[in-house]
């Protein structure tokens, strides 16, 4: 899909498991996320999100997430966030979800795309 206004994008490849995610995640855009996950698991038992071109995420957007990973345990499959952006690892960490998403006490900085 081709960016829109706010930047936001998003690529789903069934052939890796990766989904991309570009610019803004808000009300408008949280939605899309969570359908791109979906249409990978229909094919796959794992995916992975990037996330590290996101420069805006709301509320709706750490929804898409929760939302997006109780969709892989539903199917017994894996879901994991491979990287973000510094302004959604802030926001996972402000809110307690950098363990739950991330899989850790703290954002891991290869999540960040910083050497470990």
């Amino acid at each position: 899909m081709p960016p829109d206004a706010s930047g936001f994008e998003i690529i789903a490849s069934t052939d890796d498991g990766m989904v991309r995610v570009a610019g803004e995640v808000d009300a408008a855009t949280a939605d899309q996320i969570a359908d791109a996950v979906a249409e990978v698991l229909d094919t796959r038992l794992e995916v992975v999100l990037d996330l590290s071109q996101v420069t805006y995420m709301d509320s709706s957007g750490l929804r898409a997430l929760i939302l997006c990973r109780q969709a892989a345990e539903g199917r017994s499959a894996r879901f994991e966030i491979g990287s973000t952006s510094p302004e959604v690892a802030r926001l996972l960490e402000i809110t307690g979800l950098a363990e739950t998403l991330l899989g850790g006490p703290s954002v891991r900085p290869d999540a960040l795309g910083e050497p470990g």
